[in-house]
């Protein structure tokens, strides 16, 4: 055809030599070649460790060829998979992660989608959830033990955001 961007409706008939005609045949032609929209907004600031579900307020649209399917995933798991079966030109869905980061990178959560016209979309946000205390050790001295010499006192903290926290002491006589 020639051209960037169509929508427009095709109709066919035929008329032989006897003066016959066929009934007419119309088809909508949409040649798109720009991807779908996505966007993903917050409301709290999930680039940094938090202590709380982060909720992304998602709206995928596409106003040309319409959406035909839409996949949101938190960690690599699918929790929702919409396909459409008629035109759709936005969605809006509410995608939650709740669960705790169990690496310093935290984890991704992603939204894709597809267009009727076959061009995908892929939207990917990184969130740093950390809902579980520090477990704390101490070890080189026993409780409720006297001692009459020095003592090496050792500490652990583990935890996934540990890196971006501190460890307090307090010693009291």
């Amino acid at each position: 055809l020639g051209v960037r961007e169509l929508d427009s409706k095709i109709t066919i008939w035929a008329n032989d030599m006897a003066g016959n005609e066929s009934h007419h045949v119309t088809n909508r032609i949409v040649y798109n070649t720009e991807k779908p929209q996505i966007h993903m907004e917050s409301d709290i600031d999930y680039t940094t460790w938090v202590n709380q579900d982060v909720a992304f307020h998602t709206t995928v649209k596409d106003s040309k060829s319409g959406i035909q399917e839409i996949t949101y995933s938190v960690d690599g798991e699918i929790v929702k998979q919409v396909t459409f079966d008629k035109v759709v030109n936005d969605y809006s869905y509410d995608l939650v992660a709740t669960k705790n980061a169990d690496k310093v990178s935290g984890y991704a959560v992603t939204v894709e989608v597809t267009n009727n016209s076959g061009l995908t979309a892929k939207a990917t946000r990184q969130v740093y959830i950390d809902k579980e205390t520090p477990k704390v050790e101490l070890t080189g001295v026993t409780n409720e033990v006297h001692y009459n010499t020095n003592q090496t006192i050792h500490t652990k903290v583990s935890d996934v955001s540990y890196k971006n926290t501190k460890t307090t002491y307090y010693v009291t006589r």
